[in-house]
């Protein structure tokens, strides 16, 4: 789903209107999952798309890409996070192939890490429209493992 996603971003100026969020649920063939307040989701065979919306607009994309619930013994817990960085290093070679080299990519706490992003690892690349950012999320053994692709407004670093 990352390159449709990424062909459909080329080929369609994003700027966070409903109606396109709309449009890219659409092409990329996804089906109503769920909706609360200020979210509504979309499945796909790949994934699962959130729309987080704020009034009238469109607030941020997130296309989580995996999860994991790590819960269990220590090394089914260690397993689960060497397959979230798998994933992590696959998925960024595919946005790295599309979109070139990241701005960023490191660890929280690293020198340019984005302030307002909460995630263990991410790479992020400037967009007309704002940025991409893949994220390894984590916040602890009784929480998922999940691997997104966000658009969002916030500026990149650099």
């Amino acid at each position: 789903m990352i390159t449709a996603l990424l062909t459909w971003l080329r080929s369609h100026p994003f700027s966070f209107l409903p109606s396109q969020a709309d449009a890219l649920v659409a092409a990329l063939g996804l089906v109503p999952d769920s909706a609360k307040l200020n979210r509504r989701s979309f499945k796909g065979a790949d994934g699962l798309l959130s729309v987080y919306l704020e009034g009238h607009s469109v607030d941020w994309i997130d296309l989580t890409l995996w999860s994991r619930d790590p819960g269990g013994p220590k090394q089914v817990y260690r397993k689960s996070l060497e397959e979230l960085f798998e994933r992590y290093q696959h998925a960024l070679a595919l946005v790295e192939k599309r979109e070139g080299a990241p701005l960023f990519e490191g660890e929280s706490g690293d020198d340019g890490f984005p302030e307002d992003q909460s995630a263990i690892r991410l790479a992020c690349w400037k967009q007309p429209w704002g940025r991409l950012v893949l994220k390894c999320e984590h916040d602890g053994m009784d929480v998922p493992l999940l691997l997104t692709l966000t658009l969002d407004r916030g500026a990149a670093p650099g």
